[in-house]
């Protein structure tokens, strides 16, 4: 086992607002359990690791999603999985 460095947090900006939108979504169709408390909708970390759970990636490319070290990269690379299967709506951001 080969442990990652701690990765920083860092805010979250206008050009994410589809994935957070998105997993608000989800959160609405599927209850408030499907997420754990508190709700960091603000943390750039914590949005992207929550596509990572949700999202249907095949088990290679989730695990190295969840390694990257830089949040906003994942998020970018998450928010492209969004638009390219259709699941960024044009009020979630898109």
């Amino acid at each position: 086992i080969e442990m990652l460095p701690e990765e920083t947090d860092s805010a979250m900006d206008d050009e994410f607002h589809g994935s957070v939108a998105f997993l608000k979504r989800i959160l609405r169709e599927h209850g408030e359990g499907i997420f754990h408390a508190p709700l960091r909708w603000d943390s750039a970390r914590w949005v992207g690791h929550r596509l990572a759970d949700v999202l249907p990636l095949p088990p290679r490319a989730k695990q190295h999603v969840l390694e990257m070290n830089d949040a906003r990269e994942r998020l970018k690379l998450l928010q492209d999985v969004l638009a390219r299967n259709g699941l960024l709506r044009d009020d979630d951001g898109s």
